[in-house]
């Protein structure tokens, strides 16, 4: 016999299931215990955008994490964004000035820094 539970059917948190097998019309029984957890699968950060290629400082940047997801979502979960950053081999240098709010916390998913600026 098995037991098949759908996918998202359970909460987080730690379940213990249990079987007891008898014998028909007796009184004689055997059961058997296990503790399954359930996890949250972690976030998947994804950025799309001008990783790649080399730009002038004349050019916008487009930088693009629409394809970032919540596996454990099924349909239009809220995600945050919050973009840093930084000169390389620099981290505490800025590599532009903006305004924190501009970074951090934001419901939209694409960055555009104009690197004219």
């Amino acid at each position: 016999s098995k037991l098949y539970l759908p996918k998202k059917s359970l909460n987080y948190g730690t379940y213990e299931f249990t079987l007891k097998v008898t014998m028909s019309e007796t009184i004689v029984y055997s059961s058997s215990s296990i503790n399954v957890t359930v996890h949250a699968t972690p976030l998947q950060a994804a950025i799309t955008g001008s990783s790649i290629e080399p730009i002038t400082r004349h050019q916008t940047v487009v930088l693009d994490a629409v394809w970032s997801v919540d596996p454990d979502c099924d349909h239009h979960c809220l995600l945050r964004y919050g973009w840093t950053c930084s000169v390389l081999h620099h981290e505490t240098e800025p590599c532009v000035q903006l305004n924190a709010s501009d970074l951090f916390n934001v419901t939209t998913p694409s960055l555009t820094i104009n690197t004219d600026s």
